[in-house]
């Protein structure tokens, strides 16, 4: 069948969902970042704990977890430990908490903010769709003229046909 042979020729196609959902991942981090950089509230929350986590790949990382309150409501949120100051926070301890005012369940740790340098991330997601596009039109093109050496398209003049 025709789309068998298509699909399995340009098999990329399984990586375009991929390319979508880490662009939607980024854009909702970045909106996270901004939000909390505008319209960010900074307060005292307390340390509830912290756990060391082993992954996979042999690296170890710290996870917090800290409360604060807004309006009498406890809010809980965790982070992992980005600088030196936080990988040293015990429980009960009194830190910064940075959250939105009109959304507090977005918060973070003040000092412990990742530094994503984000036009470098807004130019690799747009040369890897770039690269997806050129690649796509390269299929499309190659498809044209493979038919037309084939002689499965006919050419005369401006006119292109097909041949049966």
């Amino acid at each position: 069948m025709w789309y068998r042979r298509r699909f399995n020729k340009n098999g990329f196609f399984i990586l375009i969902p991929f390319l979508a959902y880490g662009i939607f991942y980024l854009y909702q981090q970045y909106s996270i970042h901004h939000r909390l950089d505008n319209d960010g509230v900074e307060m005292t929350g307390y340390v509830v704990s912290t756990e060391e986590k082993y992954l996979k790949s042999g690296l170890v990382v710290t996870q917090i977890q800290y409360r604060f309150e807004v309006d009498g409501v406890t809010y809980y949120d965790k982070a992992i430990a980005h600088t030196e100051a936080t990988y040293k926070l015990i429980p009960r301890r009194p830190i910064q908490v940075r959250y939105v005012s009109d959304d507090p369940t977005i918060s973070e740790i003040v000092g412990n903010e990742t530094s994503i340098n984000w036009p470098m991330v807004a130019l690799l997601v747009l040369t890897i769709l770039a690269a997806v596009l050129v690649s796509i039109g390269v299929m499309v093109v190659s498809g044209v003229v493979r038919r037309l050496w084939r002689g499965r398209i006919g050419y005369s003049g401006r006119t292109f046909f097909l041949n049966t």
